[in-house]
């Protein structure tokens, strides 16, 4: 190879070098963000980071539906989407608006249970999704985590209900005997001992 050549394929690998580090500390500087994931050391988030993959949607982009199954959850980076349940009889109720630093998916994640609302998008959206897959390694590992997490999720299910709560006047449930299950859920679909 001509020296110039051989110059310009170097710079080109320490080029993708950097920036692939760079992107891969986007996703840790996202995860840092989330509470879920607190519990994780920063050797732990950095593996779940490397299993990050970049998702952006447009405006008015479907980012998800009530009803399917999907094993993994968005962290948002940029942009706003809308979080609307279905209702039984018809008509939808709007539950909260997500902008960047906020999570969903995180039930069908972590129990794989069916999607509790649509998530649509309300400007171009940019996400990191995380799968099941992703995740797992570490559960497996330190299945500890899986305890913390369940009362994350207790509290995502408190706001969204308070919300629902406020126009429906429906009672609260009983958040220790939520997150037991919840608990239970994540341990039976990640086997955990």
């Amino acid at each position: 190879l001509p020296e110039e050549l051989h110059h310009i394929v170097k710079e080109n690998t320490a080029f993708r070098s950097e920036a692939k580090q760079r992107e891969l500390q986007h996703r840790i500087d996202a995860l840092r963000t989330v509470s879920l994931f607190a519990e994780l050391s920063d050797e732990e988030r950095q593996t779940v980071a490397e299993h990050m993959v970049y998702a952006p949607f447009v405006n008015g982009g479907l980012l998800t539906r009530q009803g399917a199954i999907a094993h993994w959850l968005y962290i948002i980076i940029s942009g706003k989407a809308e979080v609307i349940k279905e209702l039984p009889h018809g008509g939808t109720q709007s539950l909260a608006m997500l902008e960047a630093g906020d999570v969903f998916g995180e039930m069908g994640l972590l129990t794989g249970e069916p999607r509790t609302a649509t998530v649509v998008a309300r400007s171009d959206v940019e996400c990191y999704r995380l799968d099941k897959s992703g995740f797992e390694e570490i559960l497996q590992n330190r299945p500890a985590i899986a305890e913390a997490m369940s009362q994350v999720l207790v509290k995502r299910m408190q706001q969204n209900e308070e919300t629902q709560r406020h126009q429906n006047k429906s009672n609260g449930s009983d958040s220790a005997t939520v997150a037991q299950a919840i608990f239970s859920k994540i341990r039976t679909f990640f086997n955990l001992k």
